[in-house]
């Protein structure tokens, strides 16, 4: 067993390291801890108010078997977390450029209602390609209230709250006005018995199918597309590098000499085009494609669709990252699809989600609080803070080092493997050979045994020089250590005389011929004896 964590440790000591010591990672660590810690606190308050209310404990644990334990409930997992995941990347791409977009929910009414006022009005049915069309007719609608969201701040200083609030409501009541007032739109069945319904898109113009309860595949689909193509855009992209710059530092990006009017407006037509695509996702991948009215208040309208909100809320806890919104949306869409089948009140989600906001309020005192440092503090005491920071400054230094020479390798054996394999003067023919020759290295390096051995002859040198920096701290914290308590007088030694004995059994271990020569041993043991002889017996 110690073998086998040795070996792993051995094979990914590089990695964790360049993870935990590297500088532009540690914000990232910061991050996910802060994040997870929130996650985790929110799940276990909310566990401490369900079951004190008199549900049972089993039923806030079950929530995660229920959902699969039905293939119904598993398809109404996935499109939630589809639905919060599209939702977040609308909030989150205007966060980037600095613009809170709160009228998610209105565009998504808008781009929604277009869609279905076009294809019901004309009483299209069974056409080839329809969902595309519902998507495409839903863009158009989303992005143009997106777009006037966006003029109305640019161009006219109006806050893009305001706006996003009064435009979520104007656009539910024209919506709603329009859909009682029309034969073609209302579902007059529902409506006689108090539902306010529209009438069902044909199933060629929705994402669920006849065969599955929900539209979940599609779903999926479009929901993973557009999470790449998003971050992409936003990690690899010039124009996701303005839009950071902007939403950075505003300044900066007028001395680049950036367009700010025209990368905001930008970024509120593309949080529009998000919205157009999870009006479909809300109203076409349920048990019924059609417009719902239900969570407004039915035919009251006395409240805004929540799915723009649940999207801010999850874009927020996310930190604004495409990769972590999918991971988030995944955990939260467990207490939505799951509390119904595991006996739980169907308002489970917005009790755990209400709990998060309230700690990721609290946010920015997570991020800031250090835990690391304060666990070494505490380890080897705070006089060593200077000697840690040097000590992960070159554990980050021995770990790019190794990641050069890895690279560096297998970029040799590249060029071996290229050379010996084409061999042609032809432009062409050689363009050609060497992509795909490239492309067949890409899988067999990792299998080629002499990269392996000398991967392992790194590694092993990896081990030996961390060993040697990891020699070099301690010996740095033995010695600041007796320095600190040295050098202050005798009322200052017997105001820290306890920390004196805990930390002088600690580093007194480490006084050995494994760290210091012999020369070395003495002096310090008589350092030690003389601060012991100024503290008194008993020390």
């Amino acid at each position: 067993m110690k073998t086998n964590l040795h070996n792993f440790y051995l094979k990914n000591s590089s990695f964790l390291d360049s993870f935990v010591y590297k500088t532009k990672h540690k914000s990232a660590r910061r991050n996910i801890l802060s994040v997870t810690l929130a996650i985790v606190i929110a799940l276990f308050i909310s566990f401490i108010i369900i079951t004190s209310t008199g549900t049972r404990s089993e039923a806030f644990f079950y929530m995660i078997p229920a959902v699969f334990s039905d293939s119904e409930f598993a398809q109404n997992l996935c499109v939630q977390m589809c639905i919060y995941a599209v939702a977040a990347l609308a909030f989150s791409f205007c966060m980037k450029v600095g613009i809170f977009n709160i009228g998610i929910s209105g565009q998504m009414l808008a781009g929604a209602s277009t869609a279905f006022l076009i294809i019901l009005g004309a009483g299209w049915k069974d056409v080839a390609g329809g969902q595309i069309l519902t998507i495409l007719f839903s863009v158009i609608g989303a992005t143009f209230v997106a777009i006037i969201t966006g003029l109305l701040k640019i161009y006219f200083r109006v806050n893009e709250v305001v706006t996003g609030i009064l435009l979520n409501w104007i656009i539910m009541y024209i919506v709603g006005a329009i859909v009682i007032s029309n034969d073609k739109f209302i579902d007059t069945t529902a409506q006689s018995n108090g539902q306010f319904y529209s009438k069902q898109l044909d199933t060629s113009f929705a994402l669920t199918q006849p065969g599955n309860f929900y539209g979940w595949l599609p779903a999926l689909i479009i929901t993973l597309v557009a999470i790449v193509v998003i971050w992409v855009i936003l990690k690899y992209t010039v124009y996701g590098h303005k839009l950071r710059t902007v939403g950075n530092n505003l300044d900066a990006a007028k001395n680049f000499g950036y367009n700010k009017n025209l990368l905001q407006l930008s970024a509120f037509a593309i949080s529009g085009v998000l919205s157009g695509i999870l009006a479909v996702l809300v109203y076409t991948a349920s048990m019924s494609p059609k417009l719902s009215f239900s969570s407004s208040g039915a035919f009251s309208l006395n409240s805004v669709p929540s799915q723009g909100f649940d999207g801010i809320a999850i874009g927020l806890i996310s930190l604004n990252n495409p990769l972590a919104i999918l991971l988030v949306s995944f955990v939260f869409s467990f207490p939505d699809a799951g509390a119904g089948p595991a006996g739980l009140a169907s308002n489970t989600i917005q009790l755990v989600m209400g709990v998060v906001m309230y700690i990721v309020a609290i946010y920015t005192v997570l991020n800031y609080f250090k835990p690391w440092r304060y666990l070494i503090a505490k380890k080897y005491g705070k006089w060593n803070s200077d000697s840690y920071k040097k000590y992960e400054n070159n554990i980050f230094e021995l770990s790019e080092w190794f990641t050069f020479s890895v690279k560096k390798l297998v970029k040799h054996h590249e060029e071996q493997y290229l050379s010996e394999k084409v061999k042609t003067n032809n432009k062409f023919s050689l363009l050609a050979l060497t992509m795909i020759y490239k492309i067949s290295w890409f899988f067999i390096k990792n299998f080629d045994s002499e990269i392996k051995l000398e991967k392992t002859k790194l590694r092993n040198e990896y081990s030996l020089k961390r060993e040697e920096l990891l020699k070099k701290y301690r010996r740095s914290s033995v010695n600041s250590f007796i320095d600190f308590f040295s050098n202050q007088n005798n009322k200052q030694k017997e105001k820290n005389i306890n920390s004196w004995k805990k930390y002088n059994q600690k580093f007194s271990r480490w006084i050995t011929n494994d760290y210091f020569s012999q020369e070395e041993q003495e002096i310090l043991n008589l350092k030690i004896n003389n601060i012991c002889n100024g503290l008194g017996k008993g020390v």
